[in-house]
């Protein structure tokens, strides 16, 4: 089984352009794997000032009056007509809204805050 010189050139040549395919690719994935971890941190940097800006919300609403000036039933919370006479009591329409976005917000943080917790060992 003695290959000829021109035999073992020719297998040279195709393991030295195998070679170079292979280093393309190799360079290819590492490009690739950097654009990854480069989108990858401007998604938490996103996410963290999303967070924050959710969280300064939540602060809002819940330590300043927001009203809409109408109750939820329609009439003007300022001349709002006698809870004995209407049946309830008045509820801005804004109070509903507010504590129905606070409890969304909460929502959507919570599996975060979660995740976070366990990842500083609180839980």
């Amino acid at each position: 089984m003695t290959q000829t010189i021109e035999q073992l050139t020719a297998r040279v040549r195709e393991l030295e352009e195998e070679n170079a395919r292979l280093r393309f690719a190799l360079a290819d994935t590492e490009a690739l794997e950097l654009g990854t971890s480069e989108r990858l941190a401007a998604s938490q940097l996103r996410e963290t000032q999303l967070r924050e800006a959710l969280n300064a919300w939540i602060e809002i609403a819940s330590n300043c009056s927001i009203e809409s000036g109408c109750c939820c039933c329609g009439e003007s919370m300022e001349n709002h007509s006698s809870p004995m006479i209407c049946g309830h009591s008045p509820v801005d329409m804004a109070d509903s809204v507010v504590h129905s976005a606070i409890q969304k917000t909460d929502k959507a943080l919570a599996p975060i805050k979660e995740s976070e917790a366990m990842a500083k060992g609180e839980k």
